[in-house]
């Protein structure tokens, strides 16, 4: 399997492909260092996500998909993704979870870590190109050649 970017979204999609289908998975980046996004995000202390998130929070997905998503990693499930790799969340008068420590970098290294760890295989500075579907294979066409995957 390969993901395409290794943002917060890429990383989460990742990890939880790489666990619970143990399907080999490589993660594309373009970055030399993934994650700056993350980095930068609530002033650089990272809002993780909302004590409330519901799928009329985002724009640009068809709603349905969107809620079945969060109703298969709710806001729970995020709070204890995070404490078993030892980060805290606390809530904010606003209901944004942060950090304790205030620190995006502990959120990505956080990621990056579980990444690692479930034998993810990133690959950074690696840009896409292109990508063409046959049937139910792909060919990848990155900055370091093309790479075959199946659905």
């Amino acid at each position: 399997m390969a993901i395409v970017g290794a943002g917060a979204a890429g990383l989460m999609t990742a990890i939880h492909a790489r666990t619970g289908a143990h399907a080999d998975v490589l993660l594309l980046d373009g970055a030399r260092t993934p994650g700056a996004k993350i980095l930068v995000s609530g002033g650089s202390r990272c809002n993780v996500t909302n004590t409330i998130v519901t799928e009329r929070d985002y724009w640009g997905g068809r709603r349905t998909i969107v809620r079945r998503i969060l109703r298969a990693f709710p806001v729970p499930d995020t709070l204890a993704f995070f404490a078993s790799r030892g980060i805290a969340l606390r809530e904010e008068g606003d209901g944004k979870l942060f950090p304790e420590s205030n620190r995006s970098r502990d959120v990505l290294e956080a990621l990056l870590g579980a990444a690692s760890d479930a034998g993810v295989a990133l690959h950074a500075s690696t840009r896409v190109t292109a990508i063409t579907r046959d049937g139910t294979s792909f060919r990848v066409e990155t900055s370091r050649g093309s790479i075959a995957a199946r659905l």
